[in-house]
C-alpha cells in the first residue's frame, strides 16, 4: 500500500513538472516570436512576392500576418495609387505613429519599397527604427541581355553547355527573382529564330519537327517565363536575327536558312510573328537585331557574312 502511494505521488509530481515545463516553453516562445501585420491587396502579385521576401528577412522570430482590410490596424501598409504623383517605379517609405506606410503609383514601385524595407530589416534595423525614404529610378531602362542556346548566333561548347539548364523552370524562377531583387525591369531573350520553338506555324508545319508533346513543353516553358517576369514587374522581349529560318523550314520548303527574301519566307515570317503575339499575351514585345546580313548590306562582288 505504501509503495503504491509512493509511486502515485511520483507520477503526480512528474505530470505537474511536465505541465509547468510546457507552460514555460509556450510563454518563452511567445516572448521570442511576435506577429507583424502587413496590410495590402493580395491580388497585386508583385507586392505579394515582395512580402514573401520580407517574411524571410524577419526570420522565425516574427510571423507576418497578411491583412486585406485597410480599416484594420496594421504595422506595415502597402498602397498603390496611380494619382499619388510618385514617379513610375518609385516609392515612399514613411512613419505614421506606430505604422510604416509604403506608397507608390504602381505595383512595381510598391514591390521595390517592400524590398527596401526587407533589406533594412535584414541588416539588423528594428521595425521601430526603419528609416524613411523617397526613391525613384535614375534610369528608366534597366535591362539584361540573355543569349538562348537553341539556334544560337554561333556554335560551340559555350552555347550548348547550358541547353538543359535553360529548359529548367527552377533555374528561370531563381534567375527572374534575382532580376527583380536587383531592380532590373527588362529581360531580353536573344536567339537567331525563336519563333519555331514557340508555336507550330499553322500554315507552315514543316518549320519544326517537334511532336505535339514536345511543343506543349516548349509552350509551358515560354508561358511560365513570361508570366514570372510579369509578376515581378519585368518586361520581357524576344530578339531575333533577321532574315533567318530553321534548318527544318529551309529543307522542307526549299529555301536558304539565311537572307532568303523569297515570297514564301516573307509570308511565313509575317504569319509566325503574328501567331506568337496572339498566343503569348505576357510577351512585352519583339526586337530585331541591326547586326544582321540582309541583302541591302551587300555590295557588288561582296559575299554576305555568315553567322
Amino acid at each position: 500500500m505504501l509503495l503504491k502511494k509512493a509511486i502515485k505521488g511520483i507520477q503526480l509530481r512528474h505530470y505537474y513538472f511536465s505541465f509547468t515545463l510546457n507552460l514555460f516553453f509556450c510563454f518563452f516562445y511567445l516572448q521570442l516570436s511576435s506577429q507583424i501585420k502587413v496590410q495590402y491587396d493580395p491580388k497585386i502579385i508583385p507586392i505579394e512576392f515582395a512580402v514573401s521576401k520580407l517574411e524571410t528577412s524577419f526570420g522565425k522570430k516574427n510571423k507576418i500576418v497578411r491583412i486585406q482590410d485597410s480599416f484594420l490596424k496594421a504595422d506595415i501598409r502597402v498602397s498603390v495609387n496611380a494619382k499619388s504623383g510618385i514617379p513610375k517605379e518609385g516609392y515612399n517609405i514613411q512613419r505614421r505613429e506606430d505604422e510604416i506606410i509604403i506608397s507608390s503609383s504602381d505595383a512595381t514601385g510598391a514591390m521595390y519599397g517592400v524590398f527596401e524595407l526587407a533589406e533594412q530589416v535584414r541588416s539588423g534595423i528594428a521595425l521601430k527604427n526603419i528609416k524613411e525614404k523617397k526613391q525613384q529610378p535614375k534610369f528608366s531602362v534597366r535591362a539584361v541581355k540573355f543569349n538562348l542556346p537553341w539556334i544560337p548566333y554561333r556554335v560551340g561548347p559555350a552555347m550548348s553547355a547550358h541547353e538543359n539548364i535553360c529548359k529548367d523552370l527552377n533555374f528561370w524562377k531563381s534567375f527572374i527573382d534575382e532580376l527583380a531583387l536587383n531592380r532590373f525591369n527588362i529581360l531580353s531573350l536573344w536567339n537567331v529564330h525563336p519563333f519555331a520553338f514557340m508555336v507550330k506555324p499553322k500554315n507552315f508545319p514543316g518549320a519544326n519537327d517537334f511532336t505535339d508533346t514536345e511543343m506543349e513543353n516548349w509552350k509551358l516553358l515560354w508561358t511560365s517565363i513570361f508570366r514570372m517576369c510579369r509578376e515581378r514587374g519585368i518586361e520581357v522581349f524576344i530578339v531575333n536575327w533577321n532574315i533567318a529560318v530553321t534548318p527544318e523550314f529551309a529543307k522542307h520548303y526549299n529555301v536558304k536558312e539565311r537572307n532568303d527574301t523569297s515570297e514564301i519566307v516573307k509570308r511565313y515570317t509575317r504569319e509566325v510573328v503574328t501567331q506568337v503575339i496572339n498566343e503569348y499575351p505576357d510577351l512585352s514585345g519583339i526586337g530585331i537585331t541591326l547586326a544582321d546580313w540582309m541583302s541591302n548590306f551587300q555590295g557588288a562582288g561582296n559575299s554576305l557574312p555568315t553567322m
